[in-house]
């Protein structure tokens, strides 16, 4: 609840893996600009929900990745 930015984060994103991530402060940033998937901290079953949404929605997670790779590509390296 009390975290920094997660290294392992920008890793996901530059290799170009839909990422899911609890909706923490640390996370907030990348939550706005809408291209991470964010679900309840500490809820299982809100986390299960998105997913299942992942699996089930791969065109828009294509999008979304594409987005966040430009964005950490032009941002963070």
């Amino acid at each position: 609840e009390d975290e920094g930015l997660s290294i392992t984060l920008l890793e996901a994103i530059a290799h170009k893996l839909p990422v899911i991530v609890s909706n923490i402060e640390a996370n907030d940033h990348f939550i706005e600009k809408n291209i991470v998937h964010s679900f309840e901290n500490k809820n299982i079953y809100d986390l299960k929900n998105k997913m299942q949404y992942v699996l089930d929605n791969s065109e828009n997670n294509q999008k979304m990745v594409e987005k966040a790779y430009e964005y950490i590509k032009n941002n963070f390296f």
